[in-house]
């Protein structure tokens, strides 16, 4: 149903904006509610103006490769403050001439995505809760830097629709989202007495405690594996050129030169020479490929996709639903979920959590263990183990890659000590547990927002 707002011309020409989005009775409603409460204020009038900026613009082509020197710089872009700036160790390197004291990062930094597509995701924003080695942010990042205002419970408002919906409303051109600095300035917030800022403020920083210790946590069963296996004290050097026999390019009927890469034979004679190793095929049910789901609002099943697989887990926001009657078609608890497709996230798995079935797309495949856990057989493949295999078995050029299931069924694994797998599960489960419990925090921190704002006291 269409609805009408009425502004008078005044306002119109005060703020410059001439389309009725704009204007729309939910954000006019927002903007009322907001604006009557007794600690409204203005962000701009928060701000250290010689603090708060845009990052820096390094072109792509100066990144510097993965294994490069740990005193490269590193860059934080808009997908790392998604992540809530804690997984620096993976951030992209850059050449030291990008430097720049303004745009380094400092322990106790907000950090807000103010340009992209997810402009207006309840994740756009971090509070840099540790130190972080040289590190500078691009420029779809603005830096909040304040005068007074707790950052930590600004983190918390961030977080909800008071704000997400300002960032939306706040786009300032139509063919790039993005919000300027006069509109950031605009952003309107509450800014209570330092001992309620400071009560949520510590919610916001136990919530981040808990970040940081399943942060830890994985990296630990990372370590473990990657001990366990060798793959800690074993490095490889890519050769110019590979070379294999006539016969084995016959069998396969591969003409690329990636499903010939050596890295996966010289590993397996150095570390697995005296272990088992079995194909996937042996090890679970057959794999299969998703559906294109024919989505509705009021779905039976939530449908994942590629975007929501992360090394981490099935992300469980941003999901669309849809019916299915085929049950084999369903991913259970227990599944784990590959990505299939896409430059930079295929080979990437997890999986599946949830006690419910879940729709998965045709851009993932379903593997089922049958005969080895579950999360360490994600473990094994998301591993330069299962990964250098993985990049051997993809087909199509840059443009179309894509992983087949009768090709991700040869991939090896590792059948390892069940008291291994166990161990690798317990770290884990006690990661899920920190991460569900920090998620809790966060959402009791926006409630206690959310609460001030509805009813002011």
């Amino acid at each position: 149903m269409s609805q009408i707002s009425l502004i008078q011309n005044s306002r119109v020409l005060i703020d410059k904006r001439f389309d009725a989005e704009y204007y729309s009775p939910e954000y006019l409603a927002l903007e009322e509610k907001i604006g009557a409460h007794p600690n409204f204020c203005s962000l701009g009038s928060l701000l250290d103006k010689k603090s708060s900026c845009y990052g820096v613009l390094p072109k792509s082509k100066d990144y510097l490769a993965p294994e490069a020197d740990d005193s490269a710089l590193r860059l934080c872009r808009g997908e790392d403050v998604r992540s809530n700036c804690l997984k620096w160790d993976e951030w992209v390197k850059i050449p030291n001439e990008y430097r720049s004291e303004r745009s380094l990062i400092r322990n106790g930094d907000l950090l807000i995505l103010i340009k992209g597509k997810t402009i207006d995701s309840e994740d756009g924003v971090s509070w840099v809760s540790e130190e972080i080695p040289d590190s500078i942010f691009n420029g779809s990042v603005f830096r909040v830097a304040l005068k007074e205002a707790d950052p930590r419970f600004l983190y918390a408002f961030f977080r909800t629709p008071f704000f997400t919906k300002q960032k939306r409303r706040f786009i300032a051109n139509a063919t790039v989202e993005y919000n300027s600095i006069g509109q950031i300035a605009k952003y309107m917030t509450i800014c209570p007495p330092a001992e309620i800022q400071n009560e949520i403020g510590q919610i916001v920083e136990r919530h981040y405690e808990l970040l940081r210790k399943c942060r830890d946590l994985r990296l630990e069963a990372g370590a473990l594996l990657d001990s366990e296996m060798g793959l800690d004290k074993f490095s490889f050097h890519h050769p110019l050129a590979y070379t294999a026999n006539s016969s084995e390019v016959l069998i396969s009927r591969r003409f690329d030169p990636e499903h010939y890469n050596p890295e996966f034979t010289v590993m397996r004679k150095a570390l697995f020479k005296n272990r088992i190793l079995k194909s996937i095929q042996t090890l679970s049910a057959p794999l299969i490929t998703g559906v294109q789901p024919l989505y509705t609002d009021s779905g039976r099943y939530s449908v994942i996709n590629s975007k929501h697989i992360a090394t981490t887990g099935v992300r469980e926001d941003e999901r669309r639903r849809a019916d299915w009657v085929s049950t084999k078609d369903l991913a259970y608890k227990g599944d784990i979920l590959l990505n299939a497709t896409g430059r930079g996230t295929i080979g990437r798995c997890a999986v599946v959590d949830e006690a419910g079935p879940v729709i998965f797309d045709v851009c993932i495949i379903r593997i089922r263990p049958l005969e080895i856990d579950p999360i360490f057989c994600s473990a094994l493949l998301n591993s330069r183990f299962g990964q250098v295999q993985i990049e051997s078995h993809i087909r199509g050029t840059s443009g179309q890659l894509h992983l087949y299931p009768k090709d991700a069924s040869k991939v090896l694994l590792w059948d390892a000590p069940k008291e291994l797998q166990s161990e690798i599960r317990r770290l884990h489960e006690r990661a899920t547990e920190a991460e569900s419990d920090s998620k809790r925090l966060l959402e009791e921190a926006k409630a206690r927002v959310e609460q001030l704002i509805e009813e002011p006291v």
